[in-house]
């Protein structure tokens, strides 16, 4: 990525602190929102339209966009692992939000 450059992000996970993170981005030079996803499509709607960015009917849907360079992971504790790697799968940096330690998977998914 070049210097100077834009990161385009999804947000995976729209309930909690994940306002507080799509705030942070919209105050951002560096950075763009440019999908959500939440299983609970409320959220997933206020979230989208609040902050301008596009909605998606399921995780592995921003994982195939092509405009995104990588995605905040905002969701329960117990599927950060799964998400984890299914992010880096599809070639996505991820960042997590985490208040407990994760233990990823050692062997290749």
């Amino acid at each position: 990525m070049k210097e100077g450059a834009i990161v385009r992000l999804g947000l995976i996970g729209c309930g909690g602190f994940s306002e507080t993170l799509a705030q942070a981005v919209k105050n951002s030079k560096n950075a763009k929102l440019i999908t959500c996803f939440d299983i609970n499509s409320e959220r997933r709607r206020k979230i989208g339209e609040k902050f301008g960015c596009d909605q998606e009917a399921s995780y592995e849907d921003v994982l195939k966009r092509d405009d995104i360079d990588g995605v905040l992971l905002v969701t329960p504790n117990s599927v950060h692992a799964d998400n984890a790697v299914l992010s880096a799968q599809h070639g996505n940096t991820f960042s997590l939000r985490s208040l407990s330690p994760i233990q990823l998977p050692t062997e290749k998914k």
